[in-house]
């Protein structure tokens, strides 16, 4: 059994590889740039987030509500569909703008406001919290 220590110990090298990562990507370097504005990024945080669905959401989902399990993936692969020249102009904004989350993203329209993109932030937080 790990003990309390390792596992504060984990979860430290974690948050510091992660913090690694996005730093070499704010770098500048030209291989972080190519990195971060090809499609792969796009196409893994979608992996991520039906992953993190899949887990939070289907298997409970899945026992209550049988065949409903799917909408977990239809909405997404939908609204990539469907809603794909709204996705290109937001990710046309993203690059004039430098905006890496939807708080960024969100305090832009409200000329850069910090209480808006800590507002956003928080109610991500929240939001993502499985219930």
């Amino acid at each position: 059994m790990i003990s309390l220590l390792s596992l504060i110990a984990i979860i430290l090298f974690y948050v510091l590889t992660l913090y690694c990562i996005a730093y070499w990507a704010e770098s500048g370097s030209l291989k972080a740039k190519q990195l971060a504005q090809s499609p792969v990024v796009y196409i893994l945080s979608l992996a991520v987030f039906c992953t993190s669905w899949t887990f939070y959401g289907s298997v409970g989902l899945a026992s209550r509500s049988g065949i409903l399990v799917y909408t977990i993936y239809l909405g997404p692969t939908l609204l990539m569909i469907v809603l794909w020249p709204m996705m290109k102009r937001i990710l046309l904004i993203k690059q004039i703008y430098h905006i890496n989350s939807i708080a960024d993203f969100l305090s832009a329209r409200f000329n850069r406001s910090l209480q808006v993109a800590g507002l956003v932030s928080l109610i991500s937080m929240v939001g993502i919290v499985p219930t």
